[in-house]
C-alpha cells in the first residue's frame, strides 16, 4: 500500500474543495458504545484493526485503482465490524445496569462480590434443604423466611 493511499485524491482540475471521498472510519473505543465493565475494548479495537487490514488488503487487490479499493473497503469493514461488534456492545450495557443498579449499590452487594458469594443462590440452596433463610436486606424481614 502507497503511504499516499488514503489521502483523498484531488477534484478535477486542481480544485481540492470539493466533496472527496470519504477515507476516514473508526475503530476501538471510538467506534463501540461500550462501558468498560465486560473489559473488551482492547479486544474490540484489535480485532477491528485487524478486519481493517484484511478488508482493505482484499479490496485493493481485487480493484486495479487502489482509490477504488479505499473507497469500497471502508463501508464493507464499518458494516462487518458493527455487526460483528453488537453482541458486545449490549452485553456491556447489560453488565452496567446490572452493577448500578439500586441493589448492586447496597454496602452487602460489595461485600459479596468482593468475596465471590452470590446470597441469592445461597438462600435458595438452603430453603431447597428446607431450612429457612432470608437476606437481611430483605425489606419483609423475618416474613420472607
Amino acid at each position: 500500500l502507497a503511504p499516499d493511499a488514503l489521502r483523498a485524491p484531488a477534484a478535477p482540475g486542481g480544485d481540492a474543495s470539493g466533496p472527496a471521498p470519504r477515507r476516514v472510519t473508526l475503530i476501538g473505543d471510538a467506534a463501540h458504545p461500550m462501558t468498560p465493565f465486560k473489559a473488551q475494548g482492547a479486544n474490540q479495537a484489535l480485532s477491528d484493526a485487524v478486519l481493517l487490514a484484511d478488508t482493505l488488503a482484499q479490496s485493493i487487490q481485487k480493484h486495479s485503482d487502489p482509490d477504488v479499493g479505499i473507497d469500497l473497503a471502508l463501508p464493507l469493514f464499518e458494516k462487518e465490524m458493527l455487526r460483528r461488534s453488537a453482541r458486545m456492545v449490549q452485553g456491556s450495557r447489560e453488565k452496567a445496569k446490572e452493577l448500578h443498579s439500586s441493589l448492586a449499590m447496597q454496602p452487602a452487594r460489595k461485600v459479596q462480590r468482593d468475596i465471590g458469594v452470590d446470597m441469592q443462590r445461597v438462600i435458595g440452596e438452603l430453603r431447597a434443604q428446607g431450612i429457612g433463610a432470608c437476606s437481611a436486606l430483605d425489606p419483609r424481614g423475618l416474613d420472607a423466611v
